[in-house]
């Protein structure tokens, strides 16, 4: 059971780290290679946070975070070879550590995931501006017929049904990392790593459940978060 364990943390692309009271590796699994670019000895020689956490001041609040909540979760930037990556780092600290486990992490490149979101971003930011615009411009020429003020109605009619369909491609591809994730679970035994499964899950759903709130909502712009 544990040489399927080790080899199905092996098969992912995140990166798994626990480490002792003194912040020193005790396991690293190998994705970690590839994503640090750094050789699995290396790793586990190299203290967490200074693996992690290439800025002082990132390891720092993350040092806070833990001792203030037992959990830290952010996205910070990584340079490897002159090349720039986004990490998304969950990390977890015991109180009360087992077997010499005081953290757990799990790391993942979410590099293309961010950049492709903020192009999204910038496109309904531009489509937004471009709706701001047009719609002050109707409004400094009273003399705007009729034809022009359908044809606005028109394009925000457009836009609205392109914010539903995004959303609903969102939502989808949520459910599917979320059935991926259910199909994982049910190969591992290990408490902990379903509890970390779970938690993600649980994560999944809820953003899932946001974009289906403004999908089926009248307003696409925002959604009644409580």
């Amino acid at each position: 059971r544990l040489a399927m364990y080790l080899f199905s943390l092996n098969q992912t692309d995140e990166c798994v780290f626990n480490a002792d009271a003194n912040e020193r590796i005790n396991f690293v699994n190998t994705p970690a290679v590839k994503v640090f670019d750094k050789h699995i000895g290396h790793l586990k020689a190299s203290p967490l946070f200074e693996v992690i956490f290439q800025s002082e001041d990132e390891r720092d609040r993350a040092r806070a975070k833990l001792g203030a909540e037992g959990r830290y979760k952010g996205e910070v930037s990584y340079v490897v070879d002159a090349c720039e990556k986004v990490l998304e780092v969950n990390l977890s600290m015991f109180d009360d550590p087992a077997d010499d486990v005081s953290y757990v992490g799990v790391v993942r490149d979410v590099t293309t995931a961010v950049i492709e979101r903020q192009a999204k971003e910038k496109e309904l930011q531009r489509t937004a501006l471009e709706i701001q615009e047009r719609k002050e411009m109707l409004e400094r020429d009273s003399s705007n017929s009729e034809a022009e003020k359908l044809s606005l109605a028109e394009d925000n009619r457009v836009k609205d049904e392109l914010l539903r369909d995004i959303h609903d491609r969102v939502n989808d591809n949520l459910l599917m990392l979320n059935s991926l994730l259910n199909i994982q679970a049910s190969k591992i035994k290990d408490p902990l790593a379903l509890s970390l499964l779970d938690d993600s899950q649980q994560r999944v759903m809820a953003l899932s459940l946001v974009h289906e709130n403004i999908l089926d909502g009248e307003d696409v712009r925002g959604v009644n978060m409580r």
